[in-house]
C-alpha cells in the first residue's frame, strides 16, 4: 500500500484531514506524508486536529530549507524556511515521535 504524499496545502489542511479521514478516503493503517512549514505546530485550531488525528512521526529539518515550485528557482528569490515532515498512519491513537532528518 503506497502511502499519499503531498506538499504543501496550506490553508486546507484541517480541512482536508477531516475530509480524508471522515469520508474513508484513507484507509486504516494507510500514511499520510505532508511536507510543511514548523509553524503548522502552532495554533489552537491545529492542536485540535492534531489531538484528534496525531501524526505518528515528525520529522524536522535540522536546517532551513529553500523550497520552489517543481524545484525550479530560476525567476525569484527562495525564502529559507524551517520544514518538517509530518506523518500519520490512519488508526494511530498512540503519542506523536519527533525526530530530525539531514
Amino acid at each position: 500500500m503506497l502511502p499519499l504524499i503531498i506538499n504543501e496545502i496550506m490553508k486546507s489542511l484541517n480541512g482536508f484531514m477531516i475530509f480524508s479521514y471522515s469520508k474513508n478516503i484513507i484507509e486504516p493503517g494507510r500514511k499520510v506524508c505532508l511536507f510543511l512549514p514548523i509553524r503548522y505546530l502552532e495554533g489552537k485550531a491545529r492542536r485540535k486536529l492534531f489531538d484528534r488525528y496525531p501524526p505518528k512521526i515528525i520529522y524536522v529539518s535540522t536546517g532551513k530549507l529553500g523550497c520552489a515550485k517543481n524545484g525550479d528557482f530560476s525567476g525569484y528569490y527562495p525564502r529559507a524556511v524551517a520544514f518538517a515532515w509530518f506523518v500519520w498512519v490512519k488508526g494511530h491513537k498512540g503519542r506523536t515521535t519527533l525526530t530530525w532528518f539531514n
